[in-house]
Order: C-alpha cells, then sequence, then structure tokens
C-alpha cells in the first residue's frame, strides 16, 4: 500500500496540485467529456503504480454510458480500486461487472494516513456542514453524511471552487477543486 506522509492542509493542496494535475488542465481543454475523461485517467496514471490504493470519493460515474464507465475505470493503472458512493452513482450500481473492478464499494470509510492518522472518506462533506454545501443538501444527505466525530475528513460533492472545509478538519477533493486551482496558477 502507498503510504501518504502528509503533514497538513498545505502539503496535501500542493500534491493534489503538482502531482494529479501538474499539467495546466483547464476547464476549457476539458469541454467534452471523452476529453475530460482521459485528462483524469492520464493524470491519475501518471501518479499511481500498480500496487498503489486509489479512492475514488463518489460521483464515479455521471451522464455516460455503463461501457464507458467500464473502461475508463479498467484503464486505471492501480490494481487496488476502492469506491464511496456519490449521488450520482446509484444508476451503474446493479451492474456487476462494474462492481467488481472495485475491492470495495461504501457509503464511506476510513483509511490510515501516515502522519494524519484515522482518516474519514466519504462523498458529502459532514453532515453538520451540509448546510454550507447545496440549498437542499440538508434535507436529501443527512442521512447519508457522516456526523463530525473529531477526525479529519476528505470528501468531493460540494464542486466548491476552494479545497476548505467548513472546518479544519474537513478538506474538499473533488476534482473542480484542483482543476480550479491550477487555472488560476497558469494566469
Amino acid at each position: 500500500m502507498r503510504r501518504c506522509c502528509a503533514h497538513d492542509r498545505k502539503t496535501a493542496e500542493d500534491w493534489a496540485k503538482e502531482e494529479t494535475f501538474g499539467a495546466g488542465l483547464t476547464f476549457r481543454q476539458v469541454a467534452d467529456t471523452d476529453a475530460h475523461d482521459k485528462a483524469i485517467v492520464d493524470h491519475i496514471n501518471a501518479v499511481v503504480g500498480p500496487d498503489d490504493e486509489l479512492w475514488i470519493l463518489g460521483d464515479i460515474g455521471f451522464r455516460t454510458s455503463l461501457t464507458h464507465l467500464k473502461n475508463c475505470l479498467r484503464a486505471l493503472n492501480c490494481k487496488h480500486l476502492h469506491g464511496v458512493i456519490g449521488n450520482h452513482d446509484d444508476w451503474w450500481r446493479e451492474d456487476r461487472p462494474a462492481l467488481n473492478l472495485f475491492e470495495s464499494l461504501e457509503p464511506h470509510d476510513t483509511v490510515e494516513i501516515e502522519g494524519l492518522g484515522t482518516v474519514n472518506l466519504s462523498h458529502y462533506p459532514y453532515r453538520e456542514d451540509l448546510t454550507y454545501s447545496w440549498p437542499d443538501d440538508v434535507a436529501k444527505f443527512s442521512g447519508k453524511a457522516l456526523p463530525f466525530n473529531g477526525r479529519r475528513l476528505l470528501y468531493g460533492h460540494t464542486h466548491q471552487l476552494s479545497p476548505d472545509g467548513a472546518r479544519p478538519e474537513a478538506l474538499n477533493v473533488g476534482i473542480d477543486t484542483a482543476l480550479t486551482a491550477v487555472e488560476m496558477y497558469a494566469r
């Protein structure tokens, strides 16, 4: 298992900016979904190795075909693929071949990250922080979001432009954050 030596929020942000999207990818360059998906797969493959563990924090496939989704997942270099279920993942979860591409697929999970300890993984911000997300998120996702338990949290879902969560323990690692950060640095 690949271990992460993260010491603080800046370390995590710098890693995401440099390693994951350091090629200067911008939204304009991914105007079509095939280019978008290829860019994401290419950048992931530039970072992960075959024995690494990769966690996808929800919305694994959206507005695409089941065949395209499975092809993208199969194109990832790492053998240890884990998923956390997002609000746009219900449509493909009945497909056994798609499910079999994951070692695990859970509503939320935890991992040990060197230097950080136990970290929660979720598609959603903490339940108490849903009010800072989309207007109807409290009503829709309170039952799916984790309650704050003092641990650090990595999440996506909000499509916010900043990696900052509503509390210091939460870090938005959604794709929108990384792309926006690179776009801003390219100016």
